[in-house]
This record gives structure tokens, C-alpha cells and sequence, in this order.
């Protein structure tokens, strides 16, 4: 359920959340530089200010519930999110920085929620009033409408893409998918050999992952698997969003987001992370962390994100 006044939620709300998540420091410290994912912290939006701040809490699941809570503030909320946006990356960076994996996934799928917001059509009256019933004045007759039938006349509002909303939705992609994925090839994969993807090398692969130890550091583990979780997360977020398939053809609002609904800046997401899935599988096996479990779950999340339905 979208918020009904997501500007005036926003407002007082995230400076609450910023200062309950994140403590200022006096001097700022480099300490995640050697952590995962940190590459995409340095090209990111928020890179001047990311090591100023330092996360503010220690329990895990007070943690997971503020997370939590900003899912639901990004949820369907746009465009009043681009207001917000820094203060927003800030956190949700420093939390996928947290040495807890669960921790990071959550925060990875806040952005999957905040891509949905930003590039969907979706209705934001999402009650049983119209717009000018919920004035200050009209607002206390709520009581004269408890009990009554289901109303026929609602007038559903509807928010479409803005070229802003596009805008950094685009810088988000570019951020976590593109350079993620390029971070990985050069860092991992650069060295490997293309292979046609059959049966046969799927055989030699699983051979490959019965013999080989580990021979991957703990951290190059990390940054595999966590890479993977972004790159789901945010193609996810540009495949799943919702269609003009809800909207009457008669809907004047149908028109506008038709023109916008396919964006050139995503439309070879599959392809892209097809061939990076097949360099991952050929890397994690000959390094012998296919047999991972944690490896191999982002590995069948991923290929699912590849096979799943593209509204695209």
C-alpha cells in the first residue's frame, strides 16, 4: 500500500531515520576499503560523504527493522523519493558495507523497491476517497462513509515515470548493475576463456566442481556472492515493474507512459546478465565454490531473474 502523502511522510521521517541509523563523525575514517562491494562506493553519488558516517547501530535486528521500515518508505512513493534520494543511498550503502549478510540483502532490496517506484505506473490513491475528500475539512466526515458499499466512483491517480524519476533510475543501473558487473570481470573474470554453453561443458563444470577445493579467499567469496545479489536485485527491478496492462485503453495516461515504458538503457538487461551468469557458473566451478551454499543459491536466484517473465 502506497503512502497517501508521501512528500509529508518523507519529510518527517527520514531526517528522523538518518539521525537514529547513521552517527556524523568529527573525522572521517576510511574503514571499508577493504570490504566487498566497496568499488561501487568510490563511483557512487554519495562517494564525498560515504566515509563521514559511520552506522549508529549495533543490534542486528534493530538494524533489519529500520531497513525494513524504509522498504515499506520506498515502496511506491515516487517521485517524493528524489528529494530524499542522498540520504537514502547513504544508509542503504552503509548498511551493504555491514558484515552481516542478511543485513546486506536487505538493504540490496530496497533499491529493487525503489527501481519499482521510480519506473511503474501505479495508482496513488489507493483508498476509497477521492482526492478532495481528503482536505482538512472533508477529512473528519470519514465516519459518514464506515459501513457503506464498496464506491464506484473513485477516480484513481495515477503516477507514471517523470524524465527525472528515468534519469536516476538510469544512474542507479549504471551504479549497480553495469559497473558491478564490469568490477567483476575485471577483477575475476577476466582471465577466463569463452566456452560454448552445452551439455558437455555443463558436464566438465560439474566435474570441475567435484574435484577442486576452495581456493578462494573468504573475502573474494563475499564479493562474488554479494555482486550476484545486487545484480538480481536491481535487473529485477527494471523486468518486474508494472505494465500499462492495468490501465484502460481509453486512459488518457495510457498514451504518456507508453512512450516512456520502454527504455532504451535497460532493454539488453537479459542478455547482459545471461553472459555474465555463464561467466560466474565457469568461474565459481573451477575455483570450487559452485558447491557452496550460499554460492549456489545467488547462483539459482540469478538464473531465475534470467528466465523469469520480462515486462520490458
Amino acid at each position: 500500500m502506497n503512502l497517501s502523502n508521501p512528500h509529508l511522510s518523507l519529510k518527517k521521517f527520514v531526517p528522523f531515520l538518518k539521525k537514529k541509523v547513521l552517527n556524523k563523525l568529527k573525522t572521517p575514517r576510511n574503514e571499508h576499503s577493504n570490504k566487498p562491494l566497496y568499488s561501487l562506493i568510490k563511483t557512487s553519488n554519495i562517494a564525498s560523504i560515504f566515509e563521514q558516517y559511520e552506522l549508529n547501530i549495533v543490534n542486528r535486528e534493530s538494524l533489519l527493522w529500520y531497513i525494513n521500515l524504509i522498504e515499506d518508505m520506498l515502496s511506491y512513493t515516487s517521485p517524493a523519493i528524489l528529494d530524499y534520494k542522498d540520504d537514502f543511498e547513504l544508509i542503504l550503502y552503509h548498511v551493504l558495507m555491514h558484515e552481516e549478510f542478511g543485513a546486506f540483502e536487505r538493504a540490496a532490496q530496497c533499491f529493487h523497491k525503489l527501481l519499482l517506484s521510480l519506473l511503474s505506473v501505479f495508482p496513488t490513491n489507493l483508498g476509497h476517497s477521492n482526492p478532495e475528500e481528503l482536505t482538512k475539512d472533508e477529512f473528519f466526515n470519514f465516519y459518514k462513509r464506515i459501513g457503506k458499499m464498496r464506491r464506484q466512483d473513485i477516480e484513481l491517480v495515477w503516477h507514471h515515470p517523470s524524465e527525472k524519476e528515468i534519469e536516476y533510475a538510469k544512474d542507479l543501473y549504471t551504479q549497480l548493475l553495469d559497473n558491478n558487473m564490469a568490477y567483476l570481470e575485471k577483477t575475476y573474470f577476466g582471465d577466463l576463456k569463452e566456452e560454448k554453453f552445452d551439455y558437455e561443458t555443463a558436464s566438465k563444470l560439474i566435474d570441475s566442481m567435484h574435484l577442486k577445493v576452495n581456493t578462494e579467499s573468504p573475502v573474494a567469496r563475499e564479493e562474488l556472492t554479494r555482486s550476484s545479489v545486487l545484480t538480481t536485485v536491481v535487473s529485477l527491478g527494471v523486468l518486474q515493474r508494472s505494465s500499462m496492462a492495468c490501465i484502460s485503453k481509453e486512459h488518457p495516461i495510457r498514451e504518456r507512459f507508453e512512450k516512456k515504458f520502454m527504455l532504451d538503457f535497460c532493454n539488453d538487461t537479459r542478455i547482459k546478465v545471461l553472459n555474465h551468469l555463464k561467466k560466474y557458473m565457469q568461474y565459481t566451478a573451477q575455483h570450487g565454490l559452485l558447491g557452496d551454499s550460499l554460492v549456489g543459491i545467488v547462483l539459482v536466484t540469478l538464473m531465475s531473474c534470467v528466465i523469469g517473465e520480462d515486462t520490458q
